[in-house]
């Protein structure tokens, strides 16, 4: 989770306060605000050959990718104003052993951004056929009593060159219904061989 925090609040910061923000969903929130020629759409299928993975995205919904990011590394599926998934698919650069080290970590970071975290649960999960862990944190942001929870799944490629991770951001409300989706994605998740669709 730190790599994809780091890679999306790069690819999609902006100036401006974001000092009192919790979840700062802004640069989402610019991307879907900016002319359609701006981002790139994806429905059903959604390949990246770069980083060997797939999944579907749920019949109905979806998902975006600015157009002039400097790496398409997955997408970002808005669900509501305040709800959001966001898949990628990262180069292993902090060198994770097992996806629990990067849950963990993932944990450490939200802890440093001053989130007041109620509750915290890593289990064993899947991401399509691969290992994975799901991390679940129910927090609130300082100066407001909203709950929230972060629902994130990770796993390792095969060979660990990869990470790779789904992760949603959810006001507690809504969460079980988001999480329907998540779960929908997490299931059509496919490791792809170089070239092949």
């Amino acid at each position: 989770m730190l790599i994809i925090a780091i890679v999306f609040g790069l690819l999609f910061s902006f100036t401006g306060d974001q000092a009192n923000a919790c979840d700062d969903l802004s640069g989402v929130k610019q991307l879907m605000a900016g002319s359609p020629r701006s981002r790139y759409e994806y429905r059903g299928r959604y390949v990246n050959l770069a980083y060997k993975y797939s999944v579907r995205i749920p019949h109905g919904l979806t998902a975006y990718d600015g157009r002039d990011e400097p790496r398409h590394n997955g997408f970002v599926l808005p669900l509501g104003p305040e709800s959001v998934i966001f898949a990628s698919g990262d180069p292993n650069s902090v060198e994770y052993n097992t996806p629990r080290e990067a849950a963990v970590r993932d944990a450490e970071f939200l802890r440093q951004q001053g989130k007041k975290i109620e509750s915290q649960t890593i289990t064993d999960s899947h991401l399509g056929t691969l290992d994975a862990v799901r991390l679940v944190v129910a927090y609130t942001c300082p100066g407001s009593a909203d709950r929230r929870i972060e629902s994130s799944v990770m796993a390792l490629s095969a060979n660990k060159e990869f990470i790779y991770e789904l992760v949603m951001y959810s006001p507690a409300d809504r969460y079980e219904n988001d999480r329907a989706v998540l779960d929908q994605i997490m299931k059509s998740w496919k490791i792809t061989r170089h070239g092949s669709r």
